[in-house]
């Protein structure tokens, strides 16, 4: 069984099955970008001990290696102590390291390389290789000890955070130590012919499976394939890659041998080309050309393994090769990721490394939009996209659209929303990054289901979870169900959207999301609260609490109290929805969160409103109004405008309730506040009914519901209803407006509005009460 390292990944080995694919050239520039823009001290092994040559991209020759131990020398060292029986005499790894020369050593900055050459490099050096006896190695004189003791002394002696290996080209016997002992990951690079991909193939599958007691299993190290030598402006290479190797990366994906999760876009990942400028000699462009990733001047090779080190630097950060994953956080506290974060970024700064420092700065700001710290997320977001610009990463700037769109979400201005995310999708398309299309769709879908266009929602949902599909990532899947689930909630068709639900939470389980499985449960316990079921939705609300707490999603926490809260209204238990409110509101404030204060305020000032105290009410409001305000959050002003008009009918006041309600009119214009328009007709309409025009309260409420409501609307509909259930609105003529009330709630039957419906006669009921 392959020993483990302390670290993923600490061991890489590089290999090619056929010769002259750059294997050697991409292992020595890798090695260069990893120290000097991710500051990693690295140490590079030659262990193509037949053909050596690692050695000379470091400007060493065979002449100056002649009298320098090297790897076979430390082999045949420790053998010869094992012979004598002297488990003791480790040899000390020191003597068998070089450093770079001095004209190289300067050009790195930050971190370290230094070679383990292949061995004294004299005119017995192919004999004594010829003489090695592997199998007597393993056997007589433990070899496998003497490999384990190899590398604790690379990592605690010689200090290595990640060591390259070069291994011999068209192995045969792949079980040997470098391919199979020693690596955490093989990076197998193949050029663009059938012969180098189907060996590859056949190579992969060996590497990663084991056989025992009759069946096969998936061992080995994590696998990278990677296209070398490529001509990437050529017709044909698109058409070959097409044809030839997605199919073969796809029969590997569903074979388990490689993951999306390390090639989220198969062999499109990265393509290492073919440079001219770069090919005579043993040069290394990461040292003599440094990448300015962005500049125009900066040579495709010179970026492409930029990449292949930021997806190993990710790999031994714990995250996914080529981005990361939200659903693997699993640290002690917010406040200790951001710290680490912080750190990172500073670091990265220093190193001048700008992929590195907008990678980190990403990852903070989401974060804070995970914590609802709107204002610092945006502010380190738009840094984040510029350094991804200026470093030329596509996936990267994508993700920053995309963090910045969820923010503007957030803010409620979908139209500026919407532009981010569309110019993510290009970037996305343009890179082939399936997983950010789909994201970025599913996004683009939630804008249009916020402002009322379910059809255009539902369609952008339905690409994404093809593409979710796809690429076989189970997280987006799921995340994408729930958005569609809401849709279909959101028309109503609530059988369709609990389905839906069922089927994420699955997925989310599955995938062992906890954050996602907490806004799953939250979305089904909605139906349940629409369909009447309060206490099956205050026992779905408790196990999102729960999950939301467990996965530190501070904002997930906030709705989820404000739901639990509003069950407790619904249900009368108006002191236990005011405590719920509470935590909600402290919960906000500590996470500087204004929208979501806005939200609760307007809460507590219902509860207050339910029992009948006005002026209590009005205050909670006036704040709600005012945090609303600050936060940009238009649809919050304009349905606290609609609530100080019903407070002014309680009073008794109608023309001050008709003031609010026009003031409320005027920002109806707006995108944001467009799809609540229902909400206002219908309380217009009960200002109509308090002057006793009972045919324009009639007209007003059939207007209401004819109108497409998506999910948000009703849901605005039915909370104000709740309100008004508590209410004793004093009108000229109870009887008529009873009549007017209840008509429209046949009508929203009708509809397939039975929430809404069940609110409207208990409005009803109430006015007849108070006559």
């Amino acid at each position: 069984m392959r020993p483990s390292s302390t670290d993923f990944p600490r061991f890489v080995t590089f290999y090619s099955y056929k010769g002259g694919v750059g294997r050697t050239m991409a292992l020595s520039n890798v090695a260069c970008q990893l120290a000097n823009r991710h500051g990693k001290h690295v140490i590079c092994i030659d262990w193509d001990l037949e053909a050596p040559g690692l050695h000379y991209y470091f400007g060493f020759t065979d002449q100056e290696l002649a009298g320098r131990a090297g790897l076979l020398d430390y082999l045949l060292d420790f053998e010869w102590q094992v012979r004598q029986q002297s488990r003791g005499q480790i040899p000390e790894i020191r003597n068998y390291l070089l450093d770079l020369k001095p004209e190289q050593q300067q050009r790195i900055r930050f971190g370290s390389v230094r070679l383990m050459h292949c061995g004294r490099t004299d005119r017995n050096y192919m004999a004594r290789v010829q003489d090695f006896d592997w199998e007597k190695f393993y056997t007589d004189y433990e070899g496998s000890r003497i490999v384990e003791v190899l590398k604790k002394q690379l990592v605690t002696e010689a200090g290595a955070d990640m060591v390259l290996i070069d291994t011999r080209a068209g192995q045969a016997e792949v079980g040997l130590t470098p391919m199979k002992e020693l690596p955490d990951v093989v990076v197998l690079l193949f050029t663009s012919n059938d012969q180098s991909l189907e060996g590859t193939e056949r190579i992969a599958r060996e590497l990663k499976t084991s056989r025992g007691e009759g069946e096969t299993k998936l061992a080995g190290p994590t696998l990278l394939l990677v296209p070398s030598r490529v001509f990437p402006r050529e017709e044909s290479l698109q058409r070959w890659l097409d044809a030839h190797a997605v199919p073969v990366f796809d029969r590997l994906l569903e074979e388990g041998i490689v993951s999306r999760q390390h090639q989220p876009q198969g062999f499109y990942q990265v393509m290492i080309p073919v440079d001219p400028k770069w090919s005579i000699g043993e040069r290394l462009p990461m040292l003599e050309a440094p990448t300015t990733p962005g500049d125009q001047r900066t040579p495709e090779l010179s970026l492409a393994y930029a990449a292949l080190a930021q997806a190993l630097d990710n790999m031994q950060a714990g995250k996914s090769a080529w981005q990361k994953e939200e659903a693997e956080r699993n640290v002690p506290s917010a406040t200790q990721e951001e710290s680490e974060l912080r750190s990172r970024i500073e670091a990265a700064v220093r190193r001048g490394d700008e992929a590195s420092v907008a990678t980190a700065q990403w990852s903070l700001s989401e974060l804070l939009w995970e914590h609802g710290r709107l204002p610092e997320a945006e502010a380190v977001i738009q840094t984040a996209q510029t350094y991804a610009e200026r470093a030329g990463v596509g996936w990267l700037q994508s993700n920053c659209l995309v963090t910045l769109g969820r923010i503007r979400q957030e803010q409620i201005r979908s139209e500026e929303a919407w532009e981010l995310l569309e110019r993510s999708l290009v970037l996305c398309e343009q890179a082939k990054y399936v997983r950010g299309q789909c994201a970025t769709l599913t996004d683009m879908g939630r804008v249009r289901r916020e402002q009322g266009r379910l059809d255009e929602a539902w369609e952008l949902f339905e690409r994404a979870l093809a593409l979710g599909e796809q690429s076989k990532d189970v997280r987006l899947q799921g995340v994408t169900l729930t958005a569609m689930g809401r849709v279909r909630q959101g028309q109503g068709r609530l059988d369709e959207a609990w389905e839906l639900f069922e089927r994420s939470l699955a997925l989310g389980e599955q995938s062992k999301d906890v954050r996602e499985q907490g806004v799953t449960l939250t979305a089904m316990g909605r139906v349940r609260q629409e369909q009447g079921r309060l206490e099956e939705a205050w026992e779905l609300f408790e196990r999102s609490l729960a999950l939301s707490e467990q996965s530190q999603d501070v904002r997930g926490q906030c709705v989820t109290l404000r739901d639990l809260g509003r069950v407790r209204q619904e249900q009368g238990r108006l002191e236990e929805a005011w405590d719920l409110f509470e935590r909600s509101l402290a919960l906000d404030e500590q996470a500087q969160n204004l929208r979501g204060q806005g939200v609760t305020l307007t809460d507590l000032g219902r509860v207050r409103m339910a029992q009948g105290q006005v002026e209590q009410a009005s205050a909670w409001f006036q704040r709600a109004l005012e945090v609303s305000a600050k936060a940009g959050n238009l649809a919050g002003v304009f349905l606290t405008h609609l609530r100080q008009a019903l407070l002014s009918l309680l009073r008794g006041q109608v023309e001050e309730a008709l003031a609010a309600e026009t003031q409320a009119a005027e920002l109806s214009s707006k995108p944001e506040c467009s799809r609540l328009e229902p909400v206002r007709l219908i309380v217009q309409a009960l200002v109509r009914l308090a002057q006793g025009r009972e045919e324009d309260a009639s007209s007003l409420v059939d207007r209401a519901l004819s109108l497409r409501q998506d999910l948000q609307t009703r849901y605005a509909n039915r909370t104000l209803l709740v309100d008004l259930a508590y209410l004793r609105l004093p009108v000229p003529k109870p009887t008529a407006a009873e009549a007017v009330l209840t008509g429209a709630a046949e009508k929203a039957t009708a509809l397939g509005d039975v929430a809404i419906a069940t609110g409207l006669r208990a409005v009803a009921k109430g006015l007849l009460a108070s006559s």
